[in-house]
């Protein structure tokens, strides 16, 4: 899910998920990776029917990638050993994880990738999206003093992100506003 809702706005990424599901696209990725070519064409055909753009393609077929590799797994013991050094718990995810995950080198996973999957799972992790990235700008400090400010506080990461996501999402809805609404909420 991360790849494909990666650069685009909330409302897009739940259009597409919407439809998706409601072609029967195959959540899971090991039945996704067992879905045969003819299966994933008409799958594709029938969500773009007028075609899909180079990224979009490029996503799409990223997804079946990343099913494919996680159905190479015999089991989930063994893929927890490969991407997570055997952690079976969501909330024993985090930073060294992320790394794990970026190093794999799977298309579209790198660092932003990686921090959104761990925290999605349970783990305590920033993805520095462009909303965290607008605020370490604005407020002048780097990742690292705004993670441990949060934990020295008391904070769990992964519940600031999220809020500050929605915050962002909800009230200030693009970038460039950014300075001029907490600015204006300051004065």
């Amino acid at each position: 899910m991360a790849v494909l809702v990666s650069g685009v706005s909330r409302k897009s990424a739940e259009s597409i998920t919407n439809r998706s599901t409601a072609l029967g696209f195959a959540w899971d990725p090991l039945d996704l990776a067992a879905w045969p070519d003819d299966r994933w064409a008409g799958f594709l055909g029938k969500l773009f029917p007028d075609g899909q753009r180079p990224r979009s393609a490029k996503k799409w077929g990223v997804l079946r990638t990343i099913a494919k590799e996680v159905a190479r797994f015999a089991d989930e013991t063994t893929f927890q050993a490969a991407f997570f050094d055997g952690k079976a718990k969501g909330s024993d995810l985090n930073g060294d994880d992320i790394k794990r995950i970026s190093d794999k080198w799977l298309p579209f996973i790198r660092q932003t990738n990686a921090q959104y999957i761990v925290r999605n799972m349970g783990g305590e992790s920033i993805k520095y999206d462009r909303w965290l990235n607008e605020l370490v700008r604005y407020l002048a400090v780097s990742t690292t003093d705004l993670e441990t400010a949060l934990k020295a506080a008391g904070l769990s990461l992964s519940l600031f992100d999220v809020v500050v996501w929605a915050y962002c999402e909800a009230k200030v809805q693009r970038v460039a506003e950014f300075a001029t609404h907490f600015d204006a909420l300051l004065t």
